[in-house]
């Protein structure tokens, strides 16, 4: 009788195992990739809306590239001068009418509109998923400055 107890509850145990792993394998996958864009907008809109350079740049890769700005050691240089000259005072980043295309492991997620003292604009970002699953800015388009 004991030993019997003592297997039902093995395999009891094991039935558990098993329903937990397969519930791991299919149904809990993580953020989709239209997710982890959207929380790196979000970092954007925060860096913006906050006059945060550090959390604004958390978005931005290491391999960005701007046929005006060079690289993102540029980039932050230009957005710390646009900060600190008040041109980026009240700015506001509205995406609800942006939408995200992929190619790959690009996408380009347009229109992002970007309201602050200097006036109004329209970005379009490109984003790259990297080696760490992440997705970031390699590049973006400015226009109606």
């Amino acid at each position: 009788m004991r030993e019997s107890i003592i297997t039902k509850m093995t395999i009891g145990v094991m039935g558990l195992v098993l329903l937990a792993g397969c519930g791991m394998l299919g149904g809990e996958k993580g953020p989709s990739p239209e997710d982890l864009i959207n929380a790196a907008l979000d970092d954007f809109r925060a860096g913006i809306e906050t006059k945060d350079v550090d959390k604004l740049m958390s978005c931005i890769s290491e391999d960005f590239n701007h046929y005006e700005w060079g690289g993102k050691a540029n980039l932050r240089l230009f957005i710390e001068d646009v900060m600190s000259q008040g041109n980026l005072d009240n700015g506001e980043i509205g995406v609800e009418q942006a939408e995200i295309e992929f190619d790959g492991d690009e996408a380009v997620v347009y229109p992002v509109d970007l309201s602050a003292a200097f006036g109004t604009a329209t970005i379009e970002f490109t984003f790259k998923k990297e080696s760490d699953g992440a997705w970031r800015v390699v590049g973006m388009d400015i226009s109606g400055i």
